[in-house]
């Protein structure tokens, strides 16, 4: 029959049967003094890896922390690589940053929790070892692969310079135990930064897994530390050289207005003597003057005046941006300066066929707060642009008083301009293409100088047009006298440049609040 269960059958005749459950307590009792050393080892062995956890996440704060400071790239690195040679125990810890054109090496941190090592490394710049990534370097395999790899040859990581200047410190021949090296590649994206290398006398592949985890991420912050200082070493350089550019561009632009100063005054002094000389010819002051050169003294007289405004313009130009152009305010009637203005420019409407009128304002206007001579220039300007560049039709002026501003437009029948247009022409040297492919006449210096002295009290100056072919119109608005925006009579101005110093636009900027006050 078969044995009962709990029993052995006796390989003897006559042996005793003995319970199963004896003899298996019996095969796995351990020694007291045995299982309290397995218990001891594992204890040490669960010690050891929270202390490296502990020490990994102090590790990762402290990277963390670096990340956020604004710092260069070459502080970044530093700091980087003391605190990861400390905090995981490597003898050597670099940062190496590949060069614009991706050909040489450079490192920028070197760091070791060695003492005599890192005594060592205080004494070398960083910035001054390079390696040029040629032949079957590790470091040229890792960058091109752009994977993690192992090197047991310092002279295929480091510069040979390096490698001397440690072998010439250590007192000991410590340094030849520091052989085995893993290397990370830095990327963010697509970009490639560099290397981060790790070096010691254990190879990196005998470490915990935990521990190899714990460096992959510490690598990613890295990365995108390095990449974030990066980009703010490249803002500050680019900032830089934008700096001395600007510095250059400012002494270039006062060079030229000294320039324009000194030649403007040059030439408006004989061309003053020039003037004055035509005029008493034509008077007759030197006999009558042959029909046959009546036509030419126009010419030349017409030259010159022009030629004189031009020159006002351009030391006109010159004094603003230097701050030298001075105004000074008195009360003057807007109604009767456009009201002269439009009897001085009739013959000139005339002769080409316009109708050129002025509206009389139906009351008694308010003065403005204005230098007479100055305003009567910017008024004048307006007129005379819509006169000289009508072909047919009619040019209408009038002045009006809305709420506590007087206006003064000037509407034509002439080309009109796109809005494009109208967003550049109150800038330098701009001048506008008339449909028969001829230009302006002039350097575009009128309308810019106007608004700068329009600006200066207070007011405003800007164009409208419905489009191309459908005419303009020009307005100048300013404060009326005793209002809260008016200067008050007897005031000193000093003109010099602040809208162009905003970066915005000035004309747009004058369009729109002329709209809301008209």
């Amino acid at each position: 029959m078969p044995p009962r269960r709990g029993s052995q059958v006796s390989k003897g005749k006559h042996a005793k049967r003995r319970p199963l459950y004896r003899r298996t307590l019996r095969a796995v009792t351990i020694a007291p003094g045995k299982l309290m050393q397995r218990v001891n080892q594992e204890l040490y062995r669960r010690n050891a890896e929270l202390a490296a956890r502990n020490r990994t996440l102090a590790l990762l704060r402290q990277l963390d922390e670096i990340s956020l400071a604004a710092i260069s790239m070459t502080e970044m690195a530093k700091r980087m690589t003391a605190a990861i040679a400390t905090g995981l125990g490597y003898d050597v810890a670099s940062i190496a940053m590949l060069e614009k054109g991706g050909t040489t090496l450079r490192w920028a941190a070197l760091a070791s929790s060695v003492p005599w090592i890192s005594a060592a490394l205080k004494l070398i710049e960083a910035g001054t070892l390079s390696l040029p990534l040629q032949g079957g370097l590790a470091s040229v395999v890792a960058l091109k692969d752009q994977a993690v790899q192992y090197a047991d040859d310092p002279q295929t990581v480091y510069p040979v310079s390096l490698i001397q200047r440690l072998r010439e410190a250590d007192q000991t021949p410590q340094v030849e135990e520091v052989r085995h090296t893993v290397l990370f590649p830095l990327r963010f994206g697509d970009q490639v930064l560099g290397l981060l290398t790790l070096s010691g006398s254990r190879p990196f592949q005998q470490a915990s897994r935990y521990e190899q985890e714990s460096i992959t991420g510490i690598v990613a912050l890295v990365c995108l530390a390095i990449y974030k200082a990066k980009i703010l070493t490249d803002l500050e350089a680019a900032t830089t050289q934008l700096a001395q550019a600007n510095e250059q561009l400012k002494d270039l632009d006062r060079a030229k207005s000294e320039f324009l100063s000194i030649a403007a005054h040059q030439i408006y002094t004989p061309l003053t003597a020039i003037r004055g000389y035509l005029a008493m010819i034509h008077e007759g002051d030197f006999g009558k003057v042959p029909e046959r050169l009546a036509g030419t003294l126009k010419i030349v007289r017409e030259s010159s005046e022009r030629l004189i405004e031009l020159i006002r313009n351009l030391l006109d130009v010159s004094r603003i941006e230097s701050g030298r152009l001075e105004l000074s305010l008195e009360s003057a009637d807007l109604v009767k300066m456009a009201r002269e203005l439009v009897a001085e420019l009739r013959p000139n409407a005339e002769k080409k066929k316009l109708t050129l009128t002025f509206h009389e304002p139906a009351r008694g206007l308010s003065p403005v707060v204005a230098d007479a001579q100055r305003i009567r220039q910017v008024l004048l300007n307006t007129l005379d642009n819509a006169v000289k560049y009508t072909e047919r039709g009619s040019v209408e002026v009038r002045v009006e008083e809305k709420g506590d501003d007087v206006v003064y437009s000037v509407r034509d029948t002439g080309r009109g301009m796109s809005k494009e247009a109208i967003g550049h022409l109150f800038a330098k040297f701009t001048r506008l293409d008339l449909k028969n492919g001829r230009r302006v006449e002039g350097m575009g210096l009128g309308l810019y100088v106007a608004r700068q002295i329009v600006q200066e009290i207070h007011g405003d100056i800007w164009a409208e047009s419905p489009g191309e072919g459908k005419g303009s119109t020009f307005f100048v608005r300013l404060p009326a006298e005793g209002s809260p925006q008016a200067l008050k009579a007897g005031t000193k101005l000093t003109v010099g440049i602040k809208a162009a110093e905003t970066g915005e636009r000035p004309s747009e900027a004058l369009a729109e609040k002329g709209k809301k006050a008209s």
